[in-house]
């Protein structure tokens, strides 16, 4: 199965982090915010919707969530030890349960 380009073209960290940074700025339903045009002196306007500003949040939150390095590399060992138990009907319901959220 081939899987093609299935949506936009992704925008440039810089341009993405500004978008997030707009949408934390504000309060209310809608956040207006200037991003400068790719090669000319002039500034395009965007709205930031409620959603959008939601979205910036959970990825600041994200980047921000506690990581025990010292359980993951336990698991990354057990893993190539082969000491770490898989349980493939759990496995499997997992995996229909994925595939029914993206219909």
């Amino acid at each position: 199965m081939e899987i093609k380009n299935l949506g936009p073209k992704r925008r440039t960290e810089r341009s993405a982090s500004k978008v997030v940074e707009a949408s934390r700025k504000g309060a209310g339903g809608k956040v207006a915010a200037s991003v400068p045009a790719s090669s000319s002196n002039q500034s395009e306007s965007i709205e930031l919707t409620a959603i959008a500003r939601a979205l910036g949040a959970a990825q600041a939150e994200a980047a921000n969530a506690p990581f025990d390095a010292d359980r993951v590399q336990e698991i990354r060992d057990a893993i190539a030890e082969g000491r770490y138990p898989i349980n493939n009907h759990r496995l499997a319901d997992k995996l229909i349960e994925l595939e029914g959220l993206l219909d």
